[in-house]
């Protein structure tokens, strides 16, 4: 039984939404991601954001190769921000990641390294949280730019109102950043994505 069907047939955890990537660096240096999502698309947003806000909190800026991996996430989520995200919106363009991304069905990355993740909520509890099967097998890098081709996938497929709804948490959420805010643990992170989707009004 697969990590997200155990999570589907729990009792103690409501799944929310997750996902599969499938990561491969090709002989260029570039990346083909593919991505699976599972769920109900108007948890997508959510699950976004969360994955963007735990990928930042690997990186410890107080660290000197954490902080330059931080600074070029951070970097394209304020390009995908600046442009806005609309229906078919194109953000690996925005990110300034065409020539190192590539989006494609995820049954086209044959040897590529996988992460699966799930956005759950504990029984009597109202914030969710984003767990990971362990052990997290992408290279720094590959995680960087997973964000970017998740995110990509969830607009491929959100109708006008969810894709409306995700750009509200971005901004958010890139504000906070514009403000020197950037998660240094999971804790932290966790708490960063959900205070987005609050202000958002995406709960």
């Amino acid at each position: 039984m697969s990590f997200l069907e155990k999570l589907k047939k729990g009792t103690e955890v409501k799944l929310l939404a997750g996902a599969i990537i499938r990561a491969q660096r090709k002989a260029d240096g570039s990346y083909q991601i593919g991505v699976e999502l599972q769920g109900k698309p108007e948890n997508y947003g959510v699950l976004a954001v969360h994955f963007g806000s735990q990928v930042l909190a690997r990186f410890p800026k107080t660290e000197a190769s954490g902080y330059e991996q931080a600074s070029a996430l951070e970097r394209m989520i304020n390009l995908i921000v600046n442009e806005g995200v609309w229906q078919k919106s194109n953000l690996i363009r925005y990110a300034d990641a065409e020539r190192a991304l590539e989006l494609v069905p995820i049954d086209k990355v044959e040897r590529g390294e996988v992460l699966t993740m799930a956005l759950i909520l504990h029984t009597g509890t109202t914030e969710p949280i984003l767990i990971f099967e362990e052990p997290v097998q992408l290279s720094d890098e590959g995680l960087i730019y997973a964000v970017i081709g998740l995110w990509q996938a969830i607009v491929d497929v959100l109708d006008n109102e969810g894709v409306e709804s995700f750009d509200r948490i971005l901004r958010y959420f890139n504000s906070y950043l514009d403000e020197g805010i950037s998660p240094a643990d999971p804790l932290a992170a966790q708490n960063l994505a959900n205070r987005a989707v609050r202000e958002a009004g995406a709960e």
